[in-house]
């Protein structure tokens, strides 16, 4: 058979041309890989997650006749979706960008590297990186949406210029801070601030 690459933890089928032969692993195979006859002549080998390197395995008739393949094991890619983010909700589009694989395949079913998402609650996004070879490792990242605080400020009764004008925020659903702004360059991050000598 051709020599052949395999990702971490996967297997490759040894198959031999005729049913006496048997396969065998090199002794100075690399340690992590598993090999089991599963027919006459054909056997599994299975790689650990810790397997690396070159592996090379015998195939032998009557222990005469042999012929060896090669099997190099091809580490996973590191794939990276970014850390988990949050933002506000009714803010639009947001990329997401997934970095250390040659191809790519989201949750959504896109397949480019940056995606555009726009979720209306907290998602969770899941990418699929692949090397070359087809080895793949999966990362996710997920979108917290913050809701926006939402409050009704009371009315105010006229009145006298120069008088004290006290504001009230009123209440507030997910308010945790406040900002006034307002004529005459006022601002105010007091909840109810008052204003002196109004106009």
């Amino acid at each position: 058979g051709a020599n052949r690459n395999v990702c971490i933890g996967g297997q490759s089928e040894l198959i031999g041309t005729c049913a006496l032969g048997i396969w065998r692993s090199m002794v100075s195979n690399p340690a992590g890989a598993t090999l089991d006859s599963i027919a006459p002549g054909q056997s599994l080998v299975q790689f650990s997650t810790q397997a690396s390197g070159m592996y090379r395995f015998i195939f032998s008739i009557n222990e005469a006749l042999s012929d060896t393949v090669s099997i190099v094991v091809v580490p996973n890619p590191i794939i990276s979706a970014g850390e988990d983010f949050g933002y506000c909700e009714d803010l639009g589009l947001v990329t997401i960008t997934a970095s250390g694989g040659a191809s790519y395949l989201w949750s959504t079913g896109q397949t480019s590297t940056s995606i555009n998402v726009e979720p209306d609650t907290t998602t969770t996004y899941h990418v699929t990186g692949y090397n070359t070879d087809g080895c793949s490792r999966t990362d996710s990242v997920t979108v917290t949406i913050f809701q926006r605080p939402s409050g009704v400020i009371p009315p105010i009764d006229p009145m006298y210029e120069k008088e004290t004008l006290q504001l009230y925020a009123g209440d507030w659903s997910d308010g945790l801070m406040y900002l006034w702004t307002g004529p005459n360059n006022f601002t105010s991050a007091t909840r109810n601030p008052v204003i002196p000598n109004v106009s």
